[in-house]
């Protein structure tokens, strides 16, 4: 993906960095907005998840973006997608602890069909003692996969007259949360159009 991106992006002034989001080897408060998309579930280890947004909070002076699997109260491991899907008040209660001035949570997706599924594939995957892999494989096990996969998509179209008759659905409806974390409060100064004095130069 690191390939893929300096190709696409060749600016001078753009860095690609690979590290662990534990362990991120920036310096404190260098960095202006930190956005997590969906990595952070894919730690499966508690402690690390935790030492993780810490590690963020750390290296971000502002405003940190957090997309994530969360739950209403249940902390579920899966084994056949590594995923640590934690409640969204461990999030909170982590970020707390921080310095952290303000956090706001929104619900992203509102797809009860999908959610109905995904619940009863890890009750049953658990009680049968299933290990589906994501990738690869037995036959029987990328057959099962298959199938989940073509019902999945079915769960998902009949969902989505759902998820716009609840435009703005709340955190505790949704499977993903967008937390924005805020490190300090914004200030903005106001400036006077007539004290501003415009210089013509060959710049454009």
């Amino acid at each position: 993906m690191i390939k893929i991106a300096k190709r696409r992006c060749s600016r001078p002034n753009v860095d690609f960095l690979v590290a662990s989001a534990y362990a991120i080897p920036l310096r404190s408060n260098s960095v202006d907005l930190s956005l997590s998309c969906t990595c952070i579930q894919h730690i499966v280890d508690k402690d690390k998840q935790q030492q993780s947004l810490h590690e963020i909070t750390r290296v971000t002076r502002n405003r940190i973006l957090l997309l994530e699997l969360m739950s209403k109260s249940s902390l579920t491991r899966l084994t056949h997608y590594p995923t640590l899907v934690i409640p969204r008040v461990h999030y909170m209660s982590t970020l707390k602890t921080l310095d952290i001035k303000s956090i706001a949570d929104v619900g992203v997706d509102f797809l009860p069909l999908v959610t109905l599924m995904e619940n009863l594939r890890n009750s049953l995957f658990k009680k049968l003692g299933i290990k589906a892999t994501s990738y690869g494989g037995s036959l029987e096990q990328q057959a099962l996969r298959n199938f989940y996969q073509i019902i999945s998509v079915f769960a998902l179209l009949f969902s989505l007259p759902f998820n716009k008759m609840v435009s703005n659905p709340s955190s505790d409806l949704t499977r993903h949360v967008l937390l924005v974390v805020r490190k300090r409060t914004e200030q903005i100064t106001h400036v006077d159009p007539s004290s501003v004095s415009l210089q013509k130069t060959g710049n454009r």
